[in-house]
């Protein structure tokens, strides 16, 4: 925000191989673009050159040639004829996390609209729902599924450019399978010829034992039809246009970053970090539909109450919920459980996962650990629960506490300097005494005596002498 007193830099920067071929003066200025004064929410702000160089220190000319790089690095976008400044990578480290964000991401986009770099960020916030140019409720199950195979038939390979001969096709066929659900594993893009030809045989009885599908999202697909040129024009043709929120994206495609800025974004549960905060209605969520029919499948309600059972859920996963550790995004978790058959391993594989987890901070989102099956990872082989894995354990440590030192005043100049008179005066009567001793136990072999008759006694090195 801008003005406001605290900006994010990650420590991973130092790690980033574009930062690193920067020299001291090119990163003291990124650093200054990332941390100064006018910076927003979004990432997106004016700034001249002149700030830059007199921020950094440095003579104007210097402050373009660093503006320059940054350009030919694509670490920023740069319109100098209005000195907007735009870093495309910036909400990949700052994510809204609440609604006030939220409101201030939306009023520091359309604050600058319509210039192209407002226009590609409001889109490339489209596929989490919360940009200015609508939500990814404008795709379908059957649209991403088509994205997800890149527009071709899973079997022939062939591009599909007839949405008449596009049908989605299960891999393994209903009438063998004991769940009714469709779910993105169980289906593939398919041409309408390859589809009658496989008939009622699973895709390997069919000879392609390698077509399978795979983990999905509507809100996936709308992320590859932002960075994905191939696939986009391909969907265009295929589709006769594309949505709404994207209709004009090939005026701004100049602007757009590279596809691995946004690689950290979980498409997969979006709305997990908006979830407790705020009232997101079914846009995240892929209705089942029948999709074998050949039109087009008919758009998900956005409103409506929720059945009872879909609020509740089923005891199995209550049981679930209750042996989770962090409870957080009930409504998402409840739409990833995979099946009460399967309630005896999920919680045979939180039993030993669930002692792993030292920091609350780090466990993942119920949601998240369902959507990735984290229930068939593997048992590492002899692990062993950490000693501060259960509350009763941590509590039973006694903390050891060092003592601490006494605090003790400083002494006035009066007082140093009797001290150290006192210490000079016992030295000096040490020293006497010392010495004083050593001649009185020397054995004296030899006597002289002085001119009035006074005896002389002299110790033996010195008399040998």
């Amino acid at each position: 925000m801008a003005g406001g007193r605290y900006s994010k830099i990650f420590r991973r920067v130092w790690h980033d191989e574009k930062f690193r071929s920067l020299d001291l003066g090119e990163k003291l200025s990124w650093l200054f673009l990332l941390c100064n004064p006018s910076v927003t929410q979004v990432g997106l702000y004016r700034v001249s050159v002149a700030d830059l160089a007199r921020g950094v220190g440095i003579p104007i000319s210097r402050a373009e040639d660093h503006v320059d790089r940054f350009v030919r690095l694509n670490m920023i976008r740069w319109d100098p004829k209005i000195d907007l400044l735009w870093i495309p990578g910036w909400l990949k480290y700052n994510f809204p996390d609440g609604p006030k964000q939220l409101k201030g991401y939306r009023n520091g986009i359309e604050e600058l609209l319509p210039h192209p770099f407002a226009v590609a960020l409001g889109m490339m916030l489209w596929p989490i729902g919360i940009g200015t140019q609508g939500s990814p409720s404008d795709l379908t199950k059957k649209h991403a599924i088509i994205i997800r195979d890149a527009c071709r038939c899973s079997y022939c390979e062939q591009v599909l450019e007839s949405w008449n001969d596009v049908e989605i096709d299960h891999v393994v066929p209903r009438a063998q399978k004991s769940s009714e659900n469709d779910k993105y594993e169980d289906l593939v893009a398919s041409c309408r010829s390859c589809n009658r030809d496989k008939g009622d045989s699973d895709a390997e009885g069919f000879g392609y034992p390698f077509v399978a599908g795979k983990p999905y999202s509507i809100n996936l697909a709308a992320h590859r039809l932002l960075f994905d040129r191939e696939v986009r024009e391909r969907f265009r043709k295929l589709t006769k246009g594309l949505p709404a929120p994207i209709n004009g994206i090939t005026k701004i495609d100049h602007v757009l970053p590279e596809r691995g800025y946004w690689d950290g974004i979980d498409y997969q549960n979006p709305s997990d970090t908006l979830s407790s905060t705020l009232s997101i209605p079914n846009r995240f969520q892929d209705q089942d539909q029948d999709q074998d029919q050949d039109q087009e499948p008919p758009k998900a309600p956005q409103g409506g109450r929720k059945s009872k059972s879909l609020r509740s859920g089923s005891e199995a996963f209550g049981k679930f919920w209750e042996a989770y550790p962090r409870k957080v995004g009930k409504g998402q978790a409840l739409r990833a459980w995979p099946g009460d058959d399967l309630l005896p391993e999920i919680l045979a594989a939180l039993e030993w996962q669930k002692p792993t987890w030292r920091d609350p901070k780090f466990v993942k989102h119920p949601s998240t650990w369902l959507n990735g099956r984290c229930w068939e990872d593997e048992k590492p082989a002899g692990a062993q629960a950490p000693f501060f894995a259960s509350p009763r354990a941590a509590e039973s440590v006694v903390p050891v506490r060092r003592p601490s030192r006494p605090i003790v005043a400083s002494p006035s100049p009066e007082e140093e300097a009797e001290r150290q008179r006192r210490y000079v005066e016992q030295t000096k009567a040490d020293t006497d005494v010392t010495i004083a001793d050593a001649v009185k136990k020397a054995k004296p072999i030899v006597k002289l005596v002085h001119e009035d008759g006074s005896p002389i006694e002299m110790p033996e090195a010195i008399a040998g002498a």
